[in-house]
């Protein structure tokens, strides 16, 4: 299966486009010829404004820059970069050269400087047609999570099937398998790399541990949290890994965490998760919540765990994005500027 064309997804983006600018009450309509334009926007008797329209699924701002260079600006009044998600970075880069954006995730910014026209506003989310479904296709229970997370941990390396087999307790055959889904929703390239950033966001889509809300958070004065076994001096050994806001925070990611906020934690296993809600209560809701605790969905997620001169061992900051990710508003705006350290040689992949 290859992936979209180029034109496909300019077709998708002017649809969107113009259902954005419809949402806000305003007048407009694809053209058929897309000379000199793609989208024309009336905005009042006689006067119209002819928008040209470049497409991405998750543009860095090079490919900002590219598109930039590659646009027939001379011809249309104003010119909109149209994304499943725009980074910040992306954003800035459209925004210094003039362009408008419209990201998918709910907001549409159009300037038009030679007639002091500014759109600045949030729109109902829109996904990309087929978007969503390719990911949730293509990653396959968790032996496509598995594959899916080595390929991400080493973005420029192809994972080996039996290594990611053993790595996550899985059979050669189904790593394969999910392998294969994932090229054929085109994912991973035929070398079997990660494309980047969108295998990340497919993995985020699917990534839904069952979270459970404890009363207390096993602090070392907690009682009986000796039988918990939170293994905290042996950071290559399987463990409770902090997960999501704080250890986002510990890795230094834009996020601040009033004093007291409630950890979370992913667990080795079953067993683990049970003596966790014994040992410390379970909470009569979230919002009284001590901490949360999950079973790992992979065992890499447990081990290792990393020493960030915080209260608890951390978990690999892949995993904790995945969490964020989660959130589509707060967790995605502390992606879009999070650099994380570097563990083991691992790059940025959202």
């Amino acid at each position: 299966m290859v992936r979209s064309t180029s034109q496909r997804l300019e077709n998708d983006a002017v649809a969107a486009l113009v259902e954005a600018l419809e949402e806000l009450g305003l007048s407009a309509e694809g053209t058929r010829r897309r000379e000199p334009a793609d989208v024309v926007l009336r905005l009042g008797e006689g006067e119209a404004v002819a928008v040209e329209v470049k497409a991405g699924a998750s543009p860095t701002p090079g490919q900002i820059e590219r598109a930039v260079g590659a646009s027939r600006r001379g011809r249309a009044d104003a010119c909109v970069y149209v994304a499943d998600r725009l980074s910040a970075a992306a954003r800035r880069e459209l925004d210094a050269a003039g362009w408008g954006w419209l990201d998918r995730r709910g907001h549409l910014k159009l300037q038009v400087p030679d007639r002091a026209v500014v759109i600045d506003a949030d729109v109902p989310a829109v996904a990309r047609r087929g978007a969503k479904a390719r990911g949730r296709s293509g990653v396959r229970g968790r032996s496509g999570l598995a594959y899916a997370a080595a390929a991400l941990l080493r973005s420029d390396e192809a994972p080996s099937v039996r290594r990611v087999a053993a790595w996550a307790g899985l059979a050669p055959s189904s790593v394969s398998e999910a392998k294969q889904a994932l090229e054929m929703a085109s994912l991973v390239r035929g070398d079997g790399r990660a494309l980047v950033p969108e295998l990340f966001w497919a993995v985020a889509e699917v990534w839904g541990p069952e979270v459970v809300p404890v009363a207390r958070s096993p602090l070392p004065d907690v009682g009986g949290v000796g039988r918990l076994d939170l293994t905290l001096d042996d950071p290559a050994a399987p463990g409770w890994a902090l997960t999501d806001t704080l250890a986002a925070a510990a890795w230094g990611a834009p996020v601040v965490a009033p004093g007291g906020y409630p950890p979370d934690f992913y667990l080795p296993g079953s067993e683990s998760l049970r003596r966790a809600v014994v040992v410390l209560g379970e909470a009569s809701s979230f919002e009284e919540r001590g901490a949360t605790v999950a079973v790992a969905p992979l065992p890499a997620v447990t081990v290792p765990r990393y020493d960030r001169g915080v209260e608890w061992l951390v978990a690999h900051p892949l995993f904790v994005a995945f969490d964020l990710a989660r959130d589509p508003s707060r967790g995605r705006e502390i992606l879009d500027g999070w650099e994380p350290d570097e563990p083991g040689g691992f790059r940025r992949v959202w």
